[in-house]
C-alpha cells in the first residue's frame, strides 16, 4: 500500500508544525559564549602604571625633509625605569656603546603586572 501524495503532504505538514511549535533555542549572551571559549569573566581590570620606556632615533637620518618615513621608534625590549633622570642615564651610557642611535627616555603607561618589583618600589616612593 502505497501512500498517496495526499498523505504524504498531511504527513510534512504535521512535521513542519510540529517543528514551528517546539520552544525557539535562545541565543547566548556575551558572559556565555566567553566562558565557552575559555575567556574568564573579569570584572576588574590591572592598574596602568606611568613609567618611563627608550625610544631610539637613527643619527644619521635625523633630516626629516631628506628621511620623510624616520621617525622615534620604540627599543624592542627597552628597560622600565621610574625616574626620568635613571632613564636618561641609561640614554647615555647606551649613546656611547651605540653612535649610530639617539635614545630618549619616553614617558608611557603600563599595567602594573608588566612593572618588575624593583620598578615598582622605586615608584612608590617617587609618590606620584
Amino acid at each position: 500500500m502505497s501512500k498517496s501524495i495526499q498523505d504524504k503532504l498531511k504527513a510534512s505538514v504535521k512535521a513542519s508544525l510540529a517543528k514551528a511549535n517546539q520552544p525557539k533555542k535562545q541565543d547566548m549572551t556575551t558572559e556565555e559564549v566567553m566562558t565557552s571559549i575559555g575567556i574568564p569573566k573579569s570584572t576588574s581590570r590591572p592598574k596602568d602604571i606611568c613609567v618611563y620606556k627608550i625610544k631610539y632615533h637613527n643619527r644619521a637620518r635625523l633630516d626629516h625633509v631628506k628621511y620623510p618615513n624616520e621617525r622615534l621608534r620604540p627599543l624592542p625590549d627597552s628597560p622600565i625605569f621610574a625616574t626620568y633622570a635613571d632613564g636618561d642615564k641609561w640614554c647615555k651610557k647606551k649613546e656611547k656603546e651605540d653612535p649610530e642611535n639617539i635614545y630618549f627616555t619616553h614617558m608611557t603607561w603600563v599595567p602594573e603586572p608588566e612593572v618588575p618589583k624593583a620598578v615598582l618600589k622605586k615608584i612608590k616612593e617617587r609618590g606620584w
